[in-house]
């Protein structure tokens, strides 16, 4: 983890918790919690996504998993350009 203008991110929903009608995301937060992006994921399993900061200042952010409304995951990220 530190990276500078693109990372990507592996995830996994377990099966059980169906990701229908936009209910799973990852969300993207500041150093002061404010939130920066926020990524649907379609389906339950295993997958990735790719994030570009190209626009975002040098930092740690940190991002959610959520599903139903509920916090699966919870990770930090460093950016230096």
């Amino acid at each position: 983890n530190p990276f500078s203008t693109e990372t990507s991110i592996d995830y996994y929903i377990p099966e059980a918790l169906f990701c229908d009608n936009g209910s799973c995301h990852i969300i993207f937060y500041d150093q002061l919690g404010r939130t920066i992006e926020e990524i649907t994921v379609l389906k339950s399993g295993f997958g990735t996504i790719n994030v570009s900061t190209k626009n975002l200042p040098d930092g740690v952010f940190t991002y959610k998993l959520l599903v139903n409304g509920e916090v699966i995951d919870v990770k930090k990220m460093l950016l230096h350009k």
